[in-house]
Parts: structure tokens; sequence; C-alpha cells
């Protein structure tokens, strides 16, 4: 399962990533012990306000390890700013459940050239 960190300060390394989260996917005698798979750090430029914003994903298996971890660690401080742990999804228009066939049919007779939803431009990823 991929775990994003939302909101993550700008000075976050992947081993500051790995130290906040290693405690939450140890195992004790009736728990699974876990690994983290891979960490990456996504940097986005709001292209409303123009700041960046730094986000971290987690893929950790099992999934019940990382559900446990998203239990655990949502709003704790992770270099002196509280973070939000969350499921990642992997979305496109084939998969996406918020979008129906007949949504899609009514924006193009709509023909709305902006989006009400916050955007995001993707600016680099350090891995």
């Amino acid at each position: 399962m991929i775990i994003i960190l939302m909101y993550i300060p700008a000075n976050t390394e992947n081993q500051d990533i790995e130290d906040f989260i290693e405690p939450a996917i140890k195992g004790s005698l009736l728990r699974k012990n876990g690994e983290i798979e891979k960490i990456s750090i996504l940097a986005l430029k709001n292209s409303i306000t123009d700041k960046m914003e730094y986000h971290g994903l987690v893929t950790i298996m099992p999934d019940a390890v990382a559900n446990r971890v998203i239990k655990n660690l949502t709003k704790k401080h992770l270099n002196g700013r509280r973070v939000v742990l969350r499921e990642f999804h992997i979305r496109n228009w084939h998969n996406d459940p918020r979008i129906s066939r007949r949504d899609l049919i009514r924006r193009v007779r709509n023909k709305r050239h902006s989006d009400r939803r916050h955007r995001c431009e993707e600016v680099k990823l350090k891995v």
C-alpha cells in the first residue's frame, strides 16, 4: 500500500521519513512486522498561490501494517510540523470513482473551462 504524508516540511529527507515511520511498522508478539519498500518526496507548485508543497510517498507492505501506520502516526509531528497520513490512490479517468461516463458527457456540454478543485503542478521528485 502507498501512503502519502501530506504537507511535510521542505527540509525533510528520506531518512527523516524512514525514522518517523520505523517505530510504527515494528511488530510485537501479536502483531506482524512490516517493511518500507520505497520512499519518495514529491514537490508540487500550487498554481494559484505559487507556493511549493511537499508530500512524502511511502510504500509499506503488508497492507495491515500500512493501515496501522496511518492510524498511529496521523497528526504527529515530523520535523516540527504536524502531518496527515492517508492511503494514496493512483487515479485516472478509467478507475476514478468520482467521475462517471454521464458526468464526462455533461462536462463537455457545459464547456466549463476551469475546474473547482485545487490545482498543483508537479515540479520535481526527489528519490
